[in-house]
């Protein structure tokens, strides 16, 4: 579904999948609640370097409608509002496991192409 509420047909589950998680900020929020856990607002966007406040807000307000992460407001003063990943969210960050992985394994290669191509 749109972030709009209309409906939308997809092309393949590969479509489905990145109409959720499109973009480098939720691919990152993602996987950092799945390797750290439940996290605050604050703890999160430490994690999540270069993100601002309001992309983050924006992304994680998309990431909550669509069912990948769960909001948990503590009620307290001063706020205390936690982010976790429901089991939809978490099936999803193990299938980006091996996508992971494979960025690990390329990271060098990656780079250097990309010092190559910014020094032409």
């Amino acid at each position: 579904m749109a972030n709009d509420g209309t409906q939308r047909e997809f092309y393949c589950g590969l479509d489905a999948a990145l109409s959720i998680v499109g973009g480098r900020w939720k691919f990152l929020i993602l996987w950092q609640l799945a390797v750290q856990g439940p996290q605050r607002f604050g703890q999160l966007r430490r994690m999540v370097a270069g993100i601002s406040e309001k992309v983050m807000i924006g992304a994680l307000k998309e990431l909550e409608a669509d069912g990948i992460i769960t909001r948990k407001d503590y009620r307290t003063v001063p706020p205390h509002v936690e982010y976790s990943l429901t089991s939809s969210g978490t099936s999803l960050a193990e299938a980006l496991n091996p996508l992971c992985q494979w960025g690990y394994a390329h990271m060098e290669q990656i780079e250097n192409r990309a010092e190559q191509l910014a020094a032409r």
